[in-house]
């Protein structure tokens, strides 16, 4: 065939496609492919008519075949990586739209596909910066704002995430989707109020839509209205029995309602799948401990370890004490993992080691340092970071009652207290507030800010302070700025607040103290440590080391214990907070 008759062909074939003549547009590529093995815009436009008509293998086969006499033609490269991601290839795909960058800086519209592409791969930093890279050039569509937003949020960026969804709405108010993708960052940003709005729009829009009812009974059971969301479950999952993460979520609300016998069979499903949710293990260990059977779940809390839940996993110059190696003449390093009040609590058990004859080196956070020192059986005492001696064996702290053998209550629960206050500390401010009325009172209504479970255990300060008496003489043992950034309201006795709030000195103002009213904070364990008494303030959901249904709890004595009758009823328990204050005081 001579070149005029195959640009003749080409003409024709080229007519047949705009006219929509597919069949003989294919017939006349085909014909001029066979005349010229090396041409490569016939195999180029039969991928273009093999992706029309959905042969998504075919077309790539084609235009690959193109680009390899081609391999310049940037257009063919683009469209090429276009069916790659029409097909799920997202590695091929994205290694052309960077080809075609590379050759083309400037082409801009490639940007979105590049960022699309990288967002699916789940590389988000790298989409994120692709997403800015395009809102320089101009603002971003929906859609596009959608995704910028779900990269936002899987890198923790939940802020900038609902900002982003927030602008997408703008432009589609009644999209469920976004609706739904804003309610679940603004859960993540504990604006519980306003995720639950958002997700009952979200469902209002689209009833019945599963990810949307999933996510609004997430939300319901994180402001404790579990009698709404643990229902909302168990719909979802007579829908579809193998959604692992419903499944999960449902044994999770259980637990946190006190029916773990409920729960437990849920997470013992889970893991007979191939494919159970990441958490199952560690979920199942606080539901066995919730409900008291230490033989099963020490042995299920090391799965802590496994999934690095408290920290990057950490290198060891010696092998770990499982608690069958003997340790007489033994240097065992002891290293806290967690929270202020893991460590305050289970320090106890340090001493236990010591009396094996083990040389002990306690490794602790730094600001528990000075609380520690009176911690009998400790003969290296160290902050983290510290050089430490060298050791045969090392332990995390809370390993030990697995390690000892503790699979009960009375073994578990050690001579209290366990640590001291400092006794010139404890003078210095008695003597400090001799002068004040009594009772008098210290109170601690939150905790760690930044503890996905605060906003439960924490109680707003002004009904507190409220419910105290008017005679009392009150202090806050919290930082003063938390003080100051609190709604104290204007009924009860006023709130002070001490001048020093380390560790050691909270200690000593406990002591110094008639009594210490506080919810669960690493403060409660401090003063549970000592000896001191006090009035524990705890949610329905409580955490695992609580129980359900005391009014006493056996690790700590002196303490007494009000709990919630229901999911977020702190009026109950602030009335008999009030009652047991009036049978007190004068």
């Amino acid at each position: 065939m001579s070149p005029q008759q195959k640009s003749e062909l080409a003409n024709r074939a080229l007519a047949h496609q705009r006219e929509g003549r597919v069949d003989l547009a294919e017939a006349a590529w085909k014909t001029l492919r066979q005349a010229d093995p090396g041409d490569a815009r016939a195999p180029a436009m039969l991928g273009l008519i093999a992706a029309s008509k959905g042969d998504i293998p075919g077309a790539i086969g084609l235009l690959g075949d193109s680009l390899q006499r081609d391999p310049g033609n940037v257009a063919m490269r683009f469209n090429l990586a276009l069916l790659h991601r029409q097909a799920g290839d997202l590695e091929s795909a994205l290694a052309g739209f960077e080809h075609v960058l590379a050759q083309r800086p400037g082409e801009t519209r490639v940007l979105p596909h590049k960022a699309d592409a990288l967002h699916a791969l789940g590389r988000h930093e790298e989409a994120i910066q692709c997403f800015m890279q395009m809102r320089q050039i101009e603002p971003l569509g929906p859609d596009l704002l959608r995704r910028f937003g779900e990269s936002l949020f899987e890198t923790g960026r939940h802020e900038e995430a609902r900002a982003a969804f927030a602008e997408a709405l703008r432009a589609k108010p009644d999209s469920a989707e976004l609706l739904m993708n804003l309610g679940v960052a603004e859960l993540a940003l504990l604006r519980h109020d306003d995720a639950l709005a958002t997700l009952e729009k979200a469902r209002r829009l689209a009833p019945g839509r599963p990810e949307i009812e999933f996510n609004l009974a997430n939300a319901l059971c994180a402001v404790d209205r579990f009698d709404e969301g643990i229902p909302l479950y168990e719909h979802l999952l007579a829908q579809d029995p193998n959604d692992g993460q419903v499944r999960m979520n449902l044994a999770n609300a259980l637990r946190d309602v006190q029916r773990h016998p409920e729960a437990i069979p849920h997470y013992d499903r889970l893991l007979a799948q191939p494919d159970a949710p990441a958490g199952v293990r560690w979920n199942r260990a606080l539901c066995l401990l919730g409900a008291g059977d230490f033989a099963h779940g020490w042995p299920a809390y090391e799965q802590r370890i496994e999934e690095e839940r408290f920290g990057h996993a950490r290198t060891f110059d010696a092998p770990r004490w499982t608690g069958t190696e003997p340790l007489q003449g033994k240097t065992l390093l002891i290293h806290a993992e967690q929270g202020f009040g893991d460590t305050l609590q289970f320090c106890r058990y340090v001493p236990l080691l010591a009396s094996r004859g083990a040389r002990i080196v306690f490794e602790v956070q730094r600001s528990l340092l000075g609380s520690l020192r009176s911690l009998k059986g400790v003969d290296v005492l160290a902050g983290r970071g510290d050089a430490l001696p060298a050791y045969d064996f090392h332990c995390p702290l809370m390993s030990l009652p697995l390690a000892l053998g503790l699979f009960d209550m009375p073994g578990l629960t050690s001579e209290v207290p366990y640590l001291q206050a400092d006794p010139e500390r404890v003078d210095h401010w008695r003597q400090s507030i001799a002068s004040q009325p009594g009772p008098r009172i210290g109170i601690v209504w939150t905790g760690n800010p930044d503890h996905p479970e605060n906003h439960k255990r924490s109680i707003a300060l002004a009904p507190l302070r409220a419910s105290l008496p008017v005679n009392a003489s009150v202090w806050s043992l919290l930082l003063p700025e938390t003080l100051k950034q609190a709604d104290a309201g204007t009924e009860g006795p006023a709130v002070q607040c001490f001048d020093a709030s380390d560790f050691v000195n909270t200690a000593a103002q406990i002591m110094a103290l008639d009594l210490l009213i506080t919810t669960d904070t690493s403060i409660a364990h401090l003063a549970g440590a000592i000896g001191a008494p006090a009035w524990l303030l705890l949610p329905y959901a409580a955490d695992w080391r609580w129980f359900t249904s005391s009014t006493t709890t056996p690790w700590y004595p002196a303490f007494r214990v009000f709990r919630q009758p229901s999911p977020g009823d702190w009026g109950s328990v602030l009335s008999e907070l009030r009652a047991a204050l009036e049978a007190i005081t004068p």
